[in-house]
């Protein structure tokens, strides 16, 4: 049995709902959550049992894991920006010995699959995960190799037993407490990069395109990694500010989106569950005015006039 792993907590019920059903379309993977109730993260239990029932009425196949923490652990799992203090938990994943043996093919819940494919799409002596650009500065502070080495961990292959042999649980962890010290900006991607510094396989840019780089029958995994969200560019005016690229790419969440909605049409209770218990689903007044009309939006005085006549 093969597997999509995936870590959430409950405002990302819908866009991991929405990633599922693509992963369910295109493969025949099987769904995993990863939960660490030890360190309270992941869904909550009312959240797991929503994405369960959702689950199921799609008969998507699925199973639960439950990560223990180890006994006197004192991990330190900071949140900083948005992030949701899930993402932790693949990290957890990686050094439990209850997945040694696995090549483990991690998703966040904003990455969408567009095509057909089956586990391996490649071959991961350690991890294998594309570099991106603009991360120079933690190339050069971190003592890594020359190049452009800095990966986006939202996609990952991991064969967790090499990887064991190559990585030590405390030397990560003592890495993600000294995250002040090292000026970490994206506090869990730098740590896996500052402990990795650029011997990870490189993964082709298809298995984890940007929605600007989407690419029609190029493109086998889309990461709606940033601020392009679907779900927030949700009104037809706001993607008028997108590249061309990005507006396919949404187009092909929306797509998806559709259809696993219509294959719960007749499930009014699955469907009240993902309109009503997602927060992604409900962006602000001023976050859907700021994409349209981003002058007026950061300008104090008009968008208080705005504010004022849209009351």
């Amino acid at each position: 049995m093969e597997f999509a792993t995936y870590t959430l907590d409950d405002n990302y019920l819908y866009p991991f709902i929405v990633s599922s059903f693509s992963v369910r379309k295109h493969s025949n993977l099987v769904i995993r959550i990863l939960q660490c109730p030890d360190a309270g993260l992941g869904l909550t239990e009312n959240g797991l049992k929503n994405a369960t029932h959702i689950l199921k009425s799609l008969d998507i196949p699925y199973e639960v894991v439950n990560i223990v923490l180890p006994k006197n652990s004192n991990h330190d799992f900071p949140i900083w920006d948005r992030f949701p203090a899930s993402t932790w938990i693949r990290f957890l994943a990686l050094f439990d010995s209850q997945f040694l043996g696995e090549k483990m093919f991690y998703l966040e819940p904003d990455v969408l699959l567009t095509s057909e494919f089956s586990l391996p799409v490649h071959e991961a002596k350690v991890i294998s995960a594309r570099a991106v650009p603009g991360h120079q500065d933690e190339e050069s502070r971190w003592n890594g190799p020359s190049g452009n080495w800095y990966f986006n961990c939202g996609v990952m292959f991991v064969n967790v037993s090499k990887w064991q042999e190559s990585y030590s649980a405390a030397e990560f962890w003592q890495i993600v407490a000294n995250h002040k010290i090292l000026n970490f900006r994206i506090i869990d991607q730098d740590s896996i990069n500052y402990l990795v510094k650029g011997r990870q396989e490189s993964l082709p840019i298809e298995f984890n395109s940007f929605p600007s780089e989407y690419e029609e029958n190029v493109t086998r995994v889309i990461h709606f990694a940033g601020g392009a969200k679907p779900w927030i560019y949700s009104n037809g005016l706001t993607r008028t500010k997108l590249p061309k690229q990005s507006r396919k790419a949404l187009k092909e969440w929306d797509s998806i989106a559709r259809e696993m909605m219509n294959n719960l049409r007749d499930n009014e209770h699955s469907i009240e569950i993902l309109t009503k218990s997602s927060k992604v689903l409900k962006p602000s007044l001023r976050r859907q005015f700021t994409l349209m009309f981003p002058k007026i939006a950061n300008n104090p005085f008009l968008y208080g006039v705005f504010r004022a006549i849209s009351k």
